[in-house]
C-alpha cells in the first residue's frame, strides 16, 4: 500500500508479474536514425492531412458557391490548386518513406 503525505489517504496498488522482458542492443546512431525517420513520417502525415482538409474545403466552396468577384475566384482557385499539389506531394513522400522501410 502507498500512503500520501498530504492528507494521509491510502491508495491500494496492485502489481502484475511479467512473464519476461525482451532486450535489444541498439547503438546511439541507430536510435538517432529511427528518431529522425519517425519524426519525418509524422511530419509528412500532419502536413498532408492539413493540406487535404484545406483542398477539400476550397473545392467545396468553388463547386457550391457562386463567386462574382474575379479576384476572389482567382484566389480561391489558386489556393485550391496549391493545396491539391501539396497534398499530392506529402502523400507521395509518406508513401515513399513507407515503401523504403
Amino acid at each position: 500500500m502507498l500512503s500520501m503525505n498530504n492528507n494521509q489517504e491510502k491508495i491500494p496498488m496492485r502489481r502484475h508479474r511479467l512473464p519476461g522482458v525482451d532486450s535489444y542492443d541498439v547503438t546511439a546512431d541507430e536510435l538517432d536514425h529511427i528518431e529522425h525517420e519517425v519524426s519525418q513520417v509524422g511530419l509528412d502525415f500532419s502536413f498532408g492531412s492539413m493540406t487535404l482538409t484545406a483542398f477539400i474545403s476550397f473545392m467545396i466552396t468553388l463547386l457550391t458557391v457562386e463567386i462574382k468577384s474575379t479576384n476572389i475566384l482567382t484566389g480561391f482557385r489558386a489556393i485550391a490548386i496549391a493545396t491539391g499539389i501539396l497534398t499530392f506531394y506529402f502523400a507521395m513522400r509518406k508513401r515513399r518513406d513507407r515503401l523504403s522501410q
